[in-house]
């Protein structure tokens, strides 16, 4: 499994309050350093429209490949664990 670069917790939400958002919409870009985009990437920016929010989109920035592929396997894995006969994502096996 890769490591995250981040502190990573699992269970409930703990006490206080919990906002549910509804995502109208998900966009996934690569970012590069510059206007023109003439540079090489440098992170993954997974931008998401809230709905009843038009103006802020929340955005998550990714700058290093150990981050984003954690969060991209447990992710897989807690789909395999909610709903085990989905149709798989490649590069994925049933186990």
């Amino acid at each position: 499994m890769v490591k995250p670069k981040a502190k990573v917790t699992y269970g409930g939400f703990g006490s206080g309050l919990v906002q549910f958002l509804e995502i109208e919409e998900i966009q996934i870009v690569s970012w590069c350093p510059d206007d023109k985009a003439q540079l090489p990437p440098e992170q993954v920016h997974l931008i998401q429209k809230i709905k009843g929010i038009d103006d802020i989109p929340l955005v998550m920035r990714f700058k290093s490949p150990d981050t984003l592929g954690f969060l991209i396997e447990e992710l897989a894995r807690y789909r395999r664990e909610v709903w085990p006969e989905a149709e798989l994502v490649i590069g994925e096996k049933r186990k």
